[in-house]
């Protein structure tokens, strides 16, 4: 009987001293200006709609599906296309002919301030969830369809319109940063990937204006990879927190600490290199409940970071080759000092090492890549992902 109560003392302290101690951190991220809830995380719409992105998206909802479905026949393998033949660029054309609007729609919500999710923060965290994951297969159109736009441009030899169309892409990604949880920022890196994608099949199949090209060095030095990482984790934690909440009381407290505890150094750690994330010490794993449960959120953070480095890699590698395709001296030599390139030297150095990205001629064009996660030169064999970085699909 004893024993009964000691444990029954044990485990109602420990219940109240983890109920206290989330309080203290629920105050610490408000205090921060941080949300700390789902309906926290919603934002006051523009005064003016015309500075809302979402609202020319909202204009062309219909058609764009309507056009995704209508190209995908035609573009289901456009990534292993690095130029279409003129059969293929023809329909595409009289397909995109129908819908005149869209891409006129599409440039209007890249050039906009603000991006306003649709999801409704009122609901529960699940009919949340229901409401986000509706909208979020428009996201994927945007870039679809934009990245067939790119490969016909680039066929018709409309190189600076390509490049320029690329960065729509990229403006509209960025813009899709504002959608929470860490399934909408995958959608939003998705996008990306398939702007700096169109972006390098554009650099490596033809002349590019000067005037477009500081345009590129500026889109791609503007968009802060890490800092977006970090606004996602914030955005998940807040939608967690609210998830946990719906846990029975018995075990909500001591599994809402670990979660906190867990999302808190993640931030913190959120704009740290994947080098210097690979040198902090992993703390071992327990194999209790609530530990195997944090675990899985410590590995969903992991892939989004991952993918978040991959990008990174990728745009520093367009950037020193937007670089180099502008120097006529540097475009045709034979080695190249990436530390003499008008580039800050963050700019050059690779994501996942503590060394610069590594350049290879190939004919006359430079593959500019990152040794990728494993840390080992490939010798530029971006194709199979051994390394990341430019590669003419």
């Amino acid at each position: 009987m004893v024993l009964i109560s000691v444990v029954a003392i044990y485990f109602a302290w420990s219940y109240y001293s983890s109920g206290v101690e989330v309080e203290k951190q629920l105050v610490a991220i408000r205090q921060q200006g941080q949300p700390a809830s789902l309906g926290e995380l919603a934002r006051r719409p523009a005064v003016d709609s015309k500075l809302d992105a979402q609202t020319y998206l909202a204009e062309v909802d219909f058609d764009l599906q309507s056009l995704e479905a209508e190209l995908r026949p035609l573009t289901k393998n456009l990534h292993a296309q690095p130029i279409l033949d003129e059969k293929t660029t023809a329909a595409i054309e009289q397909i995109f002919s129908h819908y005149p609007k869209v891409l006129q729609q599409l440039q209007l919500a890249s050039m906009c301030e603000n991006y306003y999710s649709r999801a409704d923060f009122s609901r529960s965290p699940s009919e949340f969830l229901e409401s986000l994951y509706k909208d979020l297969p428009r996201l994927k159109s945007v870039g679809r369809v934009l990245t067939a736009n790119v490969k016909v441009l680039i066929a018709r030899g409309q190189f600076d319109q390509a490049a320029k169309q690329s960065l729509v892409i990229l403006r509209l990604a960025k813009h899709m940063d504002a959608e929470p949880t860490i399934s909408a920022y995958g959608i939003a890196m998705a996008v990306r990937g398939l702007a700096l994608s169109s972006l390098s099949d554009t650099m490596q199949s033809g002349p590019i204006s000067a005037s477009v090209r500081l345009d590129i060095e500026k889109h791609l030095a503007a968009d802060n990879l890490l800092l977006s990482f970090r606004a996602a984790l914030i955005s998940e934690r807040a939608f967690g927190i609210s998830k946990h909440s719906q846990l029975p009381s018995l075990i909500q407290p001591t599994l809402l600490n670990e979660y906190l505890r867990c999302m808190e150094l993640e931030i913190k750690n959120a704009e740290l290199s994947y080098s210097e994330i690979g040198q902090l010490k992993a703390t071992p794993t327990e194999r209790s409940g609530v530990a195997m449960m944090i675990e899985l959120v410590k590995n969903a953070v992991e892939l989004a970071r991952e993918s978040t480095h991959r990008t990174l890699a990728i745009n520093r590698a367009l950037r020193i080759l937007n670089a180099i395709q502008g120097d006529i001296a540097l475009k045709n030599a034979e080695t190249i000092e990436l530390s003499a390139l008008p580039l800050p030297a963050d700019a050059i150095e690779d994501p996942f090492s503590f060394n610069a990205m590594l350049v290879r001629k190939s004919g006359d064009n430079w593959i500019v890549y990152s040794v990728g996660r494993d840390g080992k030169d490939d010798e530029g064999e971006i194709a199979n992902d051994k390394d990341l970085g430019t590669f003419r699909r």
